[in-house]
């Protein structure tokens, strides 16, 4: 073999290997397109909801009136710089601090207290209207009208000095 045999068979090899190499990306690539346009079939339907979805926010933000808009951001702006900001900060700052300074578990405890003796009172209350409910009306009626039989005399008598 001489050296242009040589190179041919050379070169024969060099081309038998790229286009095995071209060959085997041609595959991948194929095998690639296959895959992705079988996913892309399974979500077609999906890929059709969003592409609506698009649609309708696009023909929203062409209705949407950005004067308007821009009208409303600067007044908005404009009542911003106008109020005393401040002021405001100043106030929630104090009420704050002023917040901090409460005991709480002190007052949780206090109104646990008052809540305590509030249900003892109502307790005896409820003791009390239970006994005057259980009380005879009748027999106490007729001692005040005995009582009021028996002093009628004396009243009658105070008055002839009066």
């Amino acid at each position: 073999m001489d050296g242009k045999e040589k190179d041919l068979l050379y070169y024969e090899k060099l081309r038998t290997i790229l286009l095995g190499g071209v060959l085997a990306v041609l595959v991948v690539l194929l095998i690639g397109m296959a895959v992705f346009f079988s996913g892309l079939h399974r979500y077609e339907a999906r890929v059709g909801v969003i592409i609506d979805r698009l649609d309708r926010v696009s023909a929203q933000l062409e209705e949407l009136d950005t004067e308007k808009l821009v009208r409303t951001v600067n007044e908005f702006s404009d009542a911003l710089d106008s109020a005393d900001i401040d002021a405001i900060v100043a106030s929630l700052d104090k009420a704050s601090r002023e917040l901090g300074e409460v005991e709480w578990s002190e007052l949780a405890s206090n109104f646990n207290e008052v809540a305590g003796t509030t249900r003892d009172a109502l307790s005896g209350l409820d003791e009390a209207l239970d006994k005057i409910g259980k009380l005879d009306i009748e027999p106490l009626n007729k001692a005040i009208r005995d009582l009021q039989d028996a002093i009628e005399p004396l009243r009658k008598f105070a008055d002839l000095f009066g």
